[in-house]
């Protein structure tokens, strides 16, 4: 038999099991006692002492979970039947922990008086285990009330009582956290009332896995360690992650029930955790089980309580209920009216005849748009080229823009409707104008944003993500923020569109200076000076001009983070990545926008496929300029296949992801996956832009380097002459692309061992750099090509020209970026070149400079890197003086020639390091 250990020495785990045991008991005896007490009365024929627990009287037990259980119970003493929740105990740390905090939610339920909402008549803290007398009403759960349809207008009601109970529990300071139809009861008097505020903490069930902050009496599900209260099935996006539960999720988990009680199903698909929020996050909604037609005020209002964000949700329950009553009186009040007005002797009848109810500008309004919104006449030409196409992809792009259509539209409804109600009661106030503005200015950018679509049928897909990503843009008229939508602002945008126009027809001149214009008029409009700034910079990456279109796009972000502009933003991010890793500025600053990118990957509620494989385009171009290819390859992985499931194959953006992917698949050493990917788009880009396109000449030059790095030097050099072929016939000899086709050919010629042909094409290069005067002086070719040149000059024996290139290439890449692996790269060519002059002194010095960077750089390299550069620094360092570098170096190459077996060699270092030690003492 084995002994309990003694009570002192009881571990956490120890503590809570046995208090699992011990509540089990007394839970137990509770219900013993129930049992024993009915069977005595069926032997006995007659009533029995009451089974007591403190100061109650225990009927029966009408519940239970994993919190503990719900008692029919009678206060003797009131002479009154009462609902008992004795809830599991807690560890003897959590309830010292949580005791004092508990006391002050017990005395916040208690000051609750409202008639949606049970009254909490006592709750007692003592004796280890947590009891909460309650208000006891017998009826039923609207589970079980709303199995059977009713008409929509009853179950609004109802729906509405509950909002203002929760509004009354938020006023209180409290959050429920588990609101849902099985906790909102409806008495026999018809009344209906928030129920289960009462859950505290204790021992924990285990089933829930979800963080949140322990300790809160109105917690309905908690686990041990660090878990949330509430039903999955329920809760608001934002639950899943850290963070207190606040009254807004309250809001969405009511939206949940009332949308199942009106359509027999839950908003949103039942799936685990992630997946839940990201279908909350694409916001497509259940279709309904029941044949019902809702008032489009009602959809709405769910929409936004639905919302993701918990932002766009309704400020509070009180607005919500009053959304709800304002729409059930829309259809009724005059009636009731007519009748009151008549006097007590007339009849409902003259009532009717006698009074017709003014008409009602807001309800005509609802029914107006209400047509608008079933007919969206502007989008059916447009469904008819869709269809006519017969394509998916298409036919998936057109899903997105009429989802997108479909939630603009809901909100700038809801602001309409909002605007007229404000307008009927505040007549002509100003800010009532500039609303009024704003809405107008709105619901003509969306009528333009679909009308807007022609063009030719191949690119109908790639306009219709755009179109949907303008309809993402239109700024919500509730926010202040967003008080430039006015005509002037409606002018500065259509120069803004203009600026666009003239990108895509390739009239890049144009449309820098139309991009200028825009910015330089817009001060005083600042979402649309953010829009102008994006549009110029876009056109300035297009035109190569890396440095500006940087700055440009940094100007966007800040505007459009000022204004709380976010899609534009999420854009701007984008577009910085991809003009930084593409024309290789300023990788440091453009890091910074990791952060940003991350953001807008997980909180903007971006439906459009566009963004987010932006955004994560944006990170897998952070990322590789960063030296992290693995986690590029990913990146790019993801946004490929979401550009070819809307986009399908043979699309300019579909060609640009895959590409991205093939760079970062050879960047890692990938290179046959690399190879595939370049050529299937290779392939693509033949067809649907001819054999003679700059941009299929760059494939087929990304596609020669590639080939170079797998050492096929024959198929890369047929590769790099097509390049070249193809960019004087579109460009001309010289034009940007030539430079890095002469490189490329150039190291191809020096692999081969044709030194003279090599230093021909570098040459060439060099000149063809040169004659580009947009390009920077520190452009990080410019040392691609210097860096070639001194392997020439190196393999010929020029050690002193070999060390001018290497070191002015070095310079270039310092101050691109002091961290990147190939400034360490080109010191230790530097270096090399040193020691093949003998210049001891200025090789001792540059590693110096270097510092121990170098060494750790060394010690991750190639053993007979280690072992030679070792030995020549340690060797010269030992000459100047340079005692400690002198050891460091001398160690390194002694520790590579062991481990290379090259006993002659570590002999040799070994007398060097005794000289080392010797001298220098």
């Amino acid at each position: 038999m084995t002994t309990p250990p003694p009570r002192s020495r009881l571990t956490p785990d120890d503590e809570t099991g046995a208090l699992l045991r011990r509540e089990a008991q007394q839970e137990e005896s509770i219900d013993a006692k129930l049992q024993l007490a009915r069977l005595r009365r069926s032997l006995a024929g007659a009533e029995v002492e009451p089974v007591r627990f403190r100061c109650w009287e225990i009927v029966e037990r009408i519940g239970k979970g994993g919190m503990g259980s719900v008692y029919l119970a009678r206060d003797p003493q009131l002479d009154r039947q009462v609902a008992l929740k004795v809830l599991n105990a807690g560890t003897s740390a959590e309830r010292s922990a949580n005791a004092e905090r508990m006391r002050r939610e017990a005395q916040a339920l208690a000051r609750i008086r409202h008639p949606h909402v049970v009254r909490v008549h006592h709750v007692d803290l003592e004796g280890g285990r947590t009891v909460i007398e309650m208000e006891y009403v017998e009826g039923i759960t609207l589970r079980a009330w709303q199995d059977e349809p009713r008409p929509w207008r009853e179950v609004v009601a109802v729906y509405a009582d509950v909002a203002e109970g929760l509004a009354a529990i938020h006023a209180a300071g409290l959050v429920h956290r588990d609101i849902k139809p099985d906790n909102l009861l409806r008495g026999t008097d018809g009344k209906v009332k928030v129920v289960d505020l009462g859950l505290a903490v204790g021992p924990r069930d285990g089933k829930a896995t979800l963080p949140a902050e322990p300790g809160s009496l109105l917690q309905a599900t908690i686990t041990h360690g660090s878990s949330i209260a509430g039903t999955p099935d329920y809760m608001a996006p934002e639950r899943f992650g850290p963070g207190e539960a606040k009254a807004s999720a309250d809001q969405f988990s009511f939206a949940v029930s009332l949308y199942e009680a009106l359509h027999g199903t839950r908003p949103f698909p039942r799936v685990e955790g992630a997946r839940y929020v990201e279908a909350i996050q694409r916001g497509r909604l259940a279709p309904s089980a029941r044949p019902v037609r809702l008032p489009r005020w009602l959809c709405s209002a769910l929409r936004r309580a639905l919302s993701f964000e918990p932002s766009r949700r309704y400020p509070s329950m009180a607005e919500l209920t009053t959304v709800l009553r304002r729409g059930l009186a829309r259809r009724r009040w005059w009636w009731l009216g007519s009748v009151t007005t008549l006097g007590a002797a007339a009849s409902i009848t003259l009532g009717w005849v006698m009074a017709e109810p003014p008409p009602d500008p807001c309800a005509e309004l609802e029914q107006r748009l209400h047509a608008e919104a079933g007919e969206r006449a502007a989008l059916k030409p447009l469904r008819a080229r869709v269809r006519a196409q017969g394509s998916k992809h298409v036919g998936r792009a057109q899903a997105l823009l009429d989802r997108t259509w479909e939630d603009t539209w809901a909100r700038w409804q809801d602001e309409r409707l909002d605007l007229c109600e404000a307008e009927r009661r505040d007549g002509g106030a100003e800010d009532l104008v500039v609303r009024r503005a704003c809405v107008e200015a709105a619901h003509a950018r969306m009528e333009a944003v679909v009308t807007d679509l022609g063009g030719a049928e191949d690119e109908l897909a790639a306009r219709l993500v755009e179109a949907t990503k303008d309809l993402e843009r239109i700024p919500s008229c509730d926010d202040p923020r967003s008080s430039d939508d006015d005509a002037v602002a409606d002018r500065l945008r259509a120069a803004v569109e203009q600026a666009r126009a003239l990108e895509r027809a390739g009239e890049l001149a144009a449309a820098e200076r139309a991009a200028r214009a825009a910015v330089d008029a817009s001060a005083e409009h600042p979402r649309v000076r953010a829009e102008a700034l994006y549009r110029l910079g876009h056109v300035l990456g297009e035109l190569e001009r890396g440095r500006e279109a940087f700055e440009a796009l940094r100007a966007a972000r800040d505007v459009a983070l000022g204004v709380g502009y976010d899609a534009l933003m999420c854009e701007v991010v984008a577009q910085r990545a991809k003009v930084a890793a593409v024309l290789d500025v300023d990788p440091r600053g453009a890091a910074d926008d990791v952060g940003f990118a991350a953001a807008c990957l997980e909180n903007t509620a971006a439906r459009s496929v566009l963004v987010r494989a932006d955004m994560l385009e944006a990170r897998g171009l952070l990322a590789k300029a960063r030296g992290a290819p693995e986690r590029a390859i990913r990146w790019h992985q993801q946004a490929l296949e979401l550009r070819r499931a809307h986009l399908g194959e043979n699309d300019d953006e579909v060609d640009r992801a895959r590409h991205n992917l093939a760079n970062a698949l050879a960047e890692a050493g990938h290179v046959e996956r690399a190879r595939a990917e370049l050529e299937r788009l290779l392939k693509g880009r033949e067809v649907t832009l001819g054999p003679w396109h700059p941009k299929v000449g760059m494939v087929w030059f990304n596609l020669g380097t590639m080939l170079q790095t797998m050492g096929e030097l024959e198929a890369a050099r047929a590769c790099l002459e097509q390049a070249l072929r193809i960019a004087r016939r579109t460009r001309g000899d010289g034009g940007p692309v030539d430079p890095r086709i002469h490189l490329a050919l150039g190291l191809i010629d020096r692999d081969e061992g044709d030194l003279d042909a090599a230093a021909e094409r570098f040459a060439r290069a060099r000149e063809g750099l040169d004659a580009d005067l947009e390009l920077p002086a520190d452009h990080p070719d410019r040392a691609s090509v210097l860096q070639a040149e001194g392997t020439v000059a190196m393999i010929r024996g020029d050690f002193a020209t070999a060390h001018e290139r290497f070191a002015a290439a070095t310079r270039i890449l310092r101050r691109h970026d002091p961290e990147h692996p190939s400034v360490l790269d080109g010191t230790l060519k530097e270096i090399e070149m040193l020691y093949g002059l003998r210049a001891c002194d200025e090789l001792a010095r540059r590693a110096a400079d270097e510092g121990p960077r170098l060494a750790r750089t060394l010690a991750d390299r190639a053993v007979g890197d280690r072992g030679a550069f070792g030995w020549w620094i340690g060797e010269c360092s030992v000459a100047q003086g340079r005692r400690e570098q002198a050891l460091t170096y001398l160690w390194l190459a002694r520790h590579a020639y062991d481990e290379q077996g090259d006993s002659t060699s570590v002999t040799e270092l070994e007398q060097l390091l005794q000289r080392a030690t010797e001298i220098m003492d």
